[in-house]
């Protein structure tokens, strides 16, 4: 599991997201974060939800969809699992979270469908599934979306990559960036930072870890308890044998030897037919 949520964020090279209440130039943004001390690159994309039309005329529910540039340093096309990662010149291209196969079971690699983005229809061939866990995604190009959503050169959310780190540099910098913005009259909805996205994530999968510790548990302590009445029975079924050995002259260790290597040999067996 923790290695799912490295593969799901490790593509995001940023450190600090700064979430927008409406859209700004990009060049503003980046001109207003670059004079706090620590940053070291700014970019931004535009997020906002979406809606898919299906073939029956019902409408899906939303889909948060990041306009991203593939070429970016800080926001490259994310990892498929299935198809293949964006491209600078796809127009009508489209990445899905695998998650939204659970409400839309029907889309396929190189389904064309159809999304309402702002308010409007477009088609979108489906090129790719990436890692999704938290909610319903997809990723486009920018400059498809920017125009669709009439946002051409501007961003919803600032992503910022640091000089450092590691959580305290992170956490100030951050507060600085969000009270920075504020006074540059940028109205500032939310400000998350990677290492915090990240631990919410590991604490809901945290709770599925324990859970299952809790069964693997359970269940050791279960066979362990069948093992023990299966030797117990064995060892009392078999007084006259333990006899005989105590009077030919075997020691203890070699009569508990006996009976220790038929438990290992139990347990092996066991485990086998469970695998």
């Amino acid at each position: 599991l923790d290695t799912t949520v490295d593969s799901m964020m490790g593509w995001w090279k940023f450190d600090t997201m700064v979430s927008l209440e409406r859209p700004y130039r990009t060049a503003h943004l980046a001109q207003v974060a670059s004079q706090v001390d620590g940053v070291a690159a700014v970019e931004g994309w535009l997020q906002l939800p979406v809606y898919r039309q299906r073939p029956d005329g019902t409408e899906g529910d939303a889909i948060m969809l990041f306009a991203i540039n593939p070429a970016s340093a800080l926001t490259p096309s994310p990892p498929v699992i299935t198809g293949r990662e964006l491209r600078p010149d796809d127009t009508n291209a489209i990445i899905l979270g695998s998650i939204i196969k659970r409400d839309e079971p029907d889309i396929e690699v190189g389904d064309v469908i159809m999304l309402k983005v702002a308010g409007r229809e477009r088609p979108f061939e489906v090129i790719g599934f990436s890692l999704g866990v938290m909610f319903p995604m997809a990723y486009a190009n920018y400059e498809t979306i920017a125009h669709l959503s009439s946002s051409t050169g501007q961003s919803s959310v600032a992503l910022v990559a640091l000089d450092h780190q590691d959580k305290a540099f992170v956490d100030a910098t951050s507060a600085a960036l969000e009270s920075h913005f504020k006074q540059s009259g940028i109205r500032v909805s939310n400000v998350q930072t990677i290492l915090e996205e990240r631990a919410e994530v590991a604490s809901s999968f945290s709770i599925i870890i324990s859970l299952l510790l809790f069964m693997a548990g359970l269940l050791a302590l279960v066979g362990g308890l069948g093992l023990m009445g299966t030797m117990s029975i064995n060892v009392l079924e078999r007084t006259r044998e333990i006899g005989v050995l105590r009077a030919i002259g075997a020691p203890n260790t070699g009569v508990a030897t006996v009976f220790i290597r038929e438990g290992i040999a139990i347990g092996l067996l066991s485990w086998l037919l469970a695998l």
